[in-house]
């Protein structure tokens, strides 16, 4: 059975690009907030090792985001999207 899954940064969950540039602006703004045991997830995520996997991600969150955008130009709740495609809200 397919799922629809939410999207999470750290413990923020973001659904919307309003969300989400919220939480870059907030993420450059208090950098320390977000500090701690976030210092490694960071560390990944600027490695340039890393580069290819990391833009892969951010292809998915814009996929994501346009895929929310339709829904609420459609006036479709997330239940309502899942049952038309057969699956469940999760």
């Amino acid at each position: 059975m397919k799922t629809l899954s939410v999207i999470k940064i750290g413990g923020n969950v973001v659904d919307s690009p309003e969300a989400l540039d919220a939480f870059l602006d907030d993420l450059k703004a208090h950098p320390d907030k977000y500090a701690g045991d976030s210092d490694e997830r960071w560390a990944w995520y600027t490695d340039p090792a890393n580069k290819e996997e990391v833009n892969e991600q951010l292809s998915h969150m814009e996929l994501v985001m346009a895929l929310h955008k339709a829904r609420k130009d459609a006036g479709l709740t997330q239940e309502q999207v899942a049952r038309r495609m057969g699956t469940s809200q999760t």
